[in-house]
């Protein structure tokens, strides 16, 4: 049997901005019209309850007036009976009347008062001063005045003026319906008007967010379309493509001062090294302490090109086209990483396989970033330590292409910035640039991927670069060819 399960809601904080202010805006208006009307319910209630006891008390005050100028020869209960057959009252108005030893009359429509026993109790025993009550009769609900009637000053009977409310119940239902409807449409109008306002200006500001992460990836020189009006949302525009230039400027004037830097450095340091490695075939390095000085500069100039190598690297990562991707087989770039490794220092390797797939990246870029977790690994491990090459499939087909060693590992509070440039992972690292895990998280980002490390001191490091599923290139079944 399958069980129901009621939809989900979506939690506040994970619904857009325009979707939480609309519906802010519809709850202050709902409870805007609520409130008027209310208050219209109740004003017109009011009202018209006034209106009736104004009229009940007029009733019976013009009954009063009549009975006092009818003529002398005509009885009072003749004249009851005549005045209430023939005056026109208003629908749903009725007047009861009893004078002292006579019998109960009524204007037409009034039998179901007539006859009810409580009014009868009214008309016999009519109060000192006239009061107002609600009362019911069958299936209808009336308001009331009973008073005496009071002839040139002499109370000679009992008077029930009397008003079916119904009616008025009708016209205040058709009131708060008609209300109701216009606040309701008020509302519809207020919310689409509200929907238009919100979808322009955070179109403006989706315009902005996606201009900033095209220009973060594919399109360095976009700009949001120039708006020709003067309203918050055009300065809006105009500001953040001002700012897009004063950051594009500042971002290729850093580009050219490291690709700058670096270009004029190779040449004297190439020279230098030249002469250094000529004056070392000459007899001026006969002396020990000769030899010595010329290995120490010759290993201090091999130290400073590497570092400005990897500062060129890093400042080409700052360019749209730094990585170019290609179509690579994971398993053989794997063995080959794995083969060039081994040639750098005297470890226990450890090849950790790779899957039989085919991956879009940029063959070399990926090569110098793991060749540079190899070298930290080298140089954080013993002739007797191990180090690992592999690579795996994780969640949602991740590619995690791991590095890992037994060495001395580092401390959880450095893993924050270990990836930073110029920081290194303790004083043994010293001779190191400082710039091989920034050239990897810059690989790895460049990819559309991230870097992860997980390591203790004293318990080995193992740093994975994670790509992307959507890297890898599918495969055609039948032939096992890569898929165009």
């Amino acid at each position: 049997m399958q069980r129901w399960s009621r939809p989900r809601v979506r939690p506040w904080a994970a619904r857009s901005l325009a979707a939480r202010l609309m519906l802010i805006h519809a709850a202050v208006l709902v409870v805007a019209m609520s409130t008027v009307l209310a208050v219209v319910a109740i004003a017109f209630r009011d009202s018209t309850v006034s209106s009736v006891d104004n009229g009940l008390t007029e009733d019976v005050r013009e009954f009063e007036a009549s009975g006092s100028g009818r003529p002398v020869t005509q009885a009072l209960d003749t004249f009851a009976h005549a005045y209430l057959l023939n005056q026109p009252f208003e629908p749903g108005t009725f007047l009861v009347v009893q004078l002292s030893g006579q019998p109960v009359h009524g204007n037409p429509g009034s039998r179901a008062l007539r006859t009810d026993p409580q009014v009868q109790s009214w008309l016999a025993n009519p109060p000192a001063s006239p009061r107002v009550v609600e009362f019911d009769v069958g299936a209808a609900h009336y308001r009331a005045r009973v008073a005496a009637v009071d002839l040139n000053g002499q109370a000679i009977g009992g008077a029930v003026a009397a008003t079916d409310m119904s009616a008025v119940q009708r016209q205040l239902s058709e009131v708060l319906l008609f209300a109701g409807g216009e606040a309701g449409a008020a509302v519809l109008i207020a919310i689409l008007s509200t929907f238009l306002v919100l979808r322009r200006v955070l179109g403006a500001v989706g315009a902005v967010t996606q201009t900033a992460s095209l220009i973060t990836s594919t399109a360095p020189g976009r700009r949001l379309d120039d708006r020709p009006s003067n309203d918050e949302i055009g300065e809006l525009v105009r500001t953040f493509n001002s700012m897009l230039d004063r950051l594009e400027a500042a971002s290729l004037a850093q580009r050219r001062l490291l690709s700058d830097v670096s270009h004029q450095m190779r040449t004297p340091l190439t020279v230098m090294r030249g002469h250094l490695e000529v004056a070392g075939r000459t007899d001026l390095a006969n002396t020990p302490e000769a030899r010595e000085t010329l290995d120490l500069l010759l290993d201090e100039l091999a130290h400073t090109s590497a570092l400005v190598d990897r500062m060129l690297v890093l400042g080409h990562s700052l360019e749209p086209d730094f990585v170019r991707p290609e179509p690579v087989d994971l398993r053989e770039f794997i063995g080959d990483v794995y083969t060039a490794a081994r040639a750098l220092a005297p470890r226990r390797w450890a090849h950790g396989g790779a899957p039989d797939i085919v991956i879009l990246v940029d063959r070399d870029r990926l090569r110098g970033a793991l060749l540079n977790l190899v070298d930290n690994a080298i140089k954080a491990t013993a002739p007797e330590d191990e180090i690992r090459i592999g690579a795996a499939q994780g969640p949602g087909g991740t590619i995690v292409i791991t590095v890992s060693d037994t060495g001395r590992g580092i401390p959880p509070e450095m893993h924050a910035r270990i990836f930073e440039r110029f920081e290194r992972g303790g004083p043994a690292d010293e001779r190191g640039s400082g710039l091989g895990l920034a050239i990897v998280k810059a690989v790895s980002e460049a990819h559309g991927g991230h870097v992860t490390i997980d390591s203790a001191a004293g318990a080995g490091c193992s740093v994975s670069i994670i790509l992307p599923g959507s890297r890898t290139v599918p495969q055609r079944i039948e032939t096992g060819e890569a898929a165009p």
